[in-house]
């Protein structure tokens, strides 16, 4: 059993279980599946190795995964002042999912929409606000005009 702790050592594994069964790059295409020279490309270091991929590639050399727990490592992780502690709290929610109608989304996407605008004009300037609201105007002004068809005076 070998210990692969990087990329690189899981790599050099693989490499040599392919060459303990005196097995060919292109058997290990055909029985995963793979495009021609793409399993000496990954075992090569020149392809990349998906999970996807990784798994076949290991049933095809005929050896398995084993994770094994390091609890010195675990201990090193948890002494980082950037670790936090997984704590499930409930999402507060903002429609009750049993009772979604359209009225509750419009009201909720209202919602959001205030907390977005509420966001952006507190990081705009003044003049940049004021920008804002006039073409808001002119554009719902437009709308009317479009609408109801408003003609000035001549």
């Amino acid at each position: 059993m070998t210990a692969c702790s990087t990329p690189a050592q899981l790599m050099d594994a693989l490499a040599k279980r392919k060459a303990g069964l005196s097995m060919s790059y292109a058997t290990i295409d055909r029985i995963v599946g793979l495009s021609d020279g793409r399993a000496e490309r990954v075992l090569n270091g020149r392809g990349g190795l998906s999970v996807n991929l990784l798994f076949p590639m290991l049933e095809a050399l005929g050896i398995e995964l084993q994770l094994v727990e390091r609890p010195d490592l675990a201990a090193k992780i948890m002494a980082r002042p950037d670790y936090e502690a997984d704590h499930w709290k409930p999402k507060r929610r903002l429609v009750d999912e049993t009772k979604i109608t359209p009225r509750a989304i419009k009201r909720t996407m209202a919602a959001l929409g205030k907390k977005g605008a509420a966001k952006l004009n507190g990081m705009r300037d003044a003049a940049h606000r004021s920008e804002s609201a006039r073409h808001a105007a002119i554009v719902r002004w437009s709308s009317y005009k479009f609408r109801f068809k408003v003609r000035k005076p001549k």
